[in-house]
């Protein structure tokens, strides 16, 4: 996209800053930008980012992007029948949505099943909003609304990684950004309302009230990005074979809402047929190939066997930071297939990639063999230990990656 319609965004974001109302900006920008495909904006937000704008300031132009896809937009003059304090508007995902025609069971298929019913769940917590719901009520919807994190994290490791790989790095610096706080704010109004609702004596706040109808209306505008933007360029660039291996992928990470996942045709081929790598056969029975090591010899089954009994999830990065290895059963931190051969740095969002680089560079510099951390995941507590691996000349081999499930270890006194 030419440098004029980057200036252009630029100015908009600046508007924004000055304090100039969203939909004063949003009428501008449909006007400019109506007629522009999407993949031209998104090439011009990464343009913003390769010129040094702050991520932060290019996330706000979602909120201008998506203004493209919601129909003609609100009347200009409209007529209420009544004065009624204002209500944050509830906007259903446009019909544009509709022509990506794929068959039933189509990965894409089921991420748009997944936003029809993040839909229904966020049109009725828009509902109790306005009929002021206690707290309980408004509590069990949030809770009702918890698998979306399990729909974003397919989104962003299954289509927007494999986009970057295609020469489209916007939605991966951006829209997983925003995927993130998406989720952090669930959790924080999850855990406020459950706490209101424990203590029958205290009223909703205008407060809480306002960060429920901005993270619905966020929830929203990300369905409209998905279905309209993401969705529509995955189906243009991905091949046949990229779609199967994210089918393959898909089940690592669980399905939201969804209680039937339906067969697609498409799928058809074997899991290890499905692997974007070449692979090297060492012989049809693998049982008589042997690794000899200085401290035993193991057939090819026997190192497979042991690497899926440990009690840990692997990931192995070689010394150019490229994903050569992962465990098969990673219930904490799911893989796809599509990783493996990437680099591991197209593989994590914008937001956090300065703490992986610095995490590669001490290990890699010596200046630490091993760094711990406690996080939570999936709902559980896991001690992530990324450890260098060094030839015994001490020279840099990669990084292992060892994920521990420790919720259920006791703990000292």
């Amino acid at each position: 996209m030419a440098t004029t319609a980057t200036d252009t965004l630029i100015g908009y974001l600046q508007r924004l800053n000055n304090g100039e109302p969203l939909e004063s900006v949003q009428k501008d920008f449909r006007a400019q930008f109506e007629t522009v495909p999407p993949e031209a904006i998104m090439e011009a937000e990464q343009e913003m980012l390769a010129v040094g704008v702050p991520l932060e300031r290019v996330q706000r132009l979602c909120d201008l992007h998506s203004a493209l896809f919601h129909g003609e937009g609100e009347p200009e003059q409209p007529a209420p029948q009544a004065p009624a304090p204002k209500q944050q508007s509830f906007v259903k995902p446009s019909s544009k949505s509709e022509d990506i025609n794929v068959p039933a069971g189509h990965p894409l298929d089921i991420l748009m099943k997944e936003n029809t019913e993040l839909m229904s769940r966020l049109q009725k917590l828009h509902n109790q909003l306005e009929q002021h719901a206690p707290a309980a009520e408004l509590a069990d919807t949030m809770q009702d609304l918890s698998p979306v994190s399990t729909h974003l994290a397919k989104k962003d490791e299954l289509v927007i990684v494999p986009l970057k790989h295609y020469g489209f790095p916007g939605p991966s610096d951006v829209m997983w950004n925003v995927d993130i706080e998406l989720r952090d704010e669930h959790h924080f109004l999850l855990h406020e309302l459950q706490k209101l609702a424990e203590n029958l004596d205290e009223t909703m706040s205008a407060y809480i009230n306002r960060r429920i109808e901005k993270y619905i209306e966020r929830a929203q505008e990300m369905v409209f990005k998905e279905n309209n933007v993401l969705y529509p360029m995955a189906k243009e660039h991905f091949t046949d074979q990229d779609w199967r291996s994210i089918k393959a992928d898909m089940p690592k990470f669980g399905y939201a809402w969804l209680r039937e996942i339906p067969a697609w045709p498409g799928e058809a081929l074997e899991p290890s047929q499905q692997s974007p790598l070449p692979e090297v056969q060492v012989g049809s029975d693998t049982t008589s190939v042997y690794i000899t090591l200085p401290t035993g010899r193991l057939s090819v089954p026997e190192i497979e066997g042991i690497l899926r009994t440990l009690p840990f999830e692997l990931t192995f990065i070689d010394a150019q930071d490229t994903n050569r290895y992962f465990s098969e059963d990673s219930k904490l931190f799911p893989r796809p297939l599509n990783a493996l051969g990437q680099n591991m740095l197209d593989c994590h969002p914008a937001n956090i990639l300065s703490k992986v680089k610095t995490v590669l560079t001490m290990l890699k510099s010596g200046e630490k063999d091993c760094i711990t951390l406690v996080m939570p995941k999936q709902g559980r507590k896991a001690l992530v230990r990324y450890m260098a691996v060094r030839s015994k000349g001490g020279t840099y081999l990669g990084t292992l990656e060892v994920v521990e499930d420790i919720t259920d270890y006791p703990t000292g006194e």
